[in-house]
């Protein structure tokens, strides 16, 4: 089950047009150490997805659009952590090497044992994002407070919720379509702020 901060996450790519694949196990016994793993958030994004309604080039979240090379371009695949608290973890715990090697296995963009893949993988090791050809790769933590390194980008949950929130207020017409959100967090958000915008009106 989704913890709230993981939720946020999951539809903040699903607004900005990824398909989202969450909480991914990693099987136990492809480990050295017989230890599973899981990722939050695989995603990937093709250059010219649309959407009639939030889907458009000016509903994409600029923060995300200017952390990512060719956003607009290259097919993305996103490797990402999802932080719901300040404290109990340091750089060092996030995207180890089994893990961001099962995932971009999992991503398929290169064929495993390739040359394209060992490039991409060693690459990623110390580095945030990895580009090649038509293809764009990079990992992400959202946390609540600001963390800084190489090894990765950083979205603020606080960020995240702003986005949301000003997604919903554009499209404030879609009131009626909320329960088709499969969230109840989701639905939620789109009550609250149609009654935040009927007592300014």
């Amino acid at each position: 089950m989704r913890n709230y901060a993981e939720e946020l996450a999951y539809w903040y790519f699903r607004l900005n047009g990824f398909f989202v694949l969450e909480n991914y196990v990693l099987d136990r016994n492809q480990q050295k150490e017989n230890k599973a793993y899981e990722t939050d958030i695989i995603a990937v994004r093709f250059p010219y997805v649309y959407e009639e309604i939030g889907g458009r080039e000016d509903d994409w979240h600029k923060d995300l659009k200017n952390m990512i090379p060719k956003f607009e371009e290259n097919i993305i695949g996103v490797i990402c952590e999802v932080k719901s608290g300040e404290d109990g973890y340091s750089n060092n715990d996030l995207f180890i090497e089994p893990k961001l090697k099962r995932c971009l296995q999992r991503l398929g963009f290169y064929k495993s044992g390739s040359n394209e893949f060992k490039n991409a993988y060693e690459q990623l090791l110390n580095n945030s994002s990895y580009c090649y050809k038509k293809c764009t790769i990079v990992k992400i933590l959202i946390s609540p407070k600001r963390h800084k390194g190489e090894k990765f980008k950083n979205i603020l949950l606080s960020d995240i919720d702003s986005f949301i929130t000003e997604r919903i207020k554009k499209y404030s017409e879609k009131y009626s379509d909320r329960n088709f959100f499969n969230s109840n967090l989701i639905q939620y958000k789109i009550w609250e702020i149609k009654k935040i915008m009927k007592k300014v009106e």
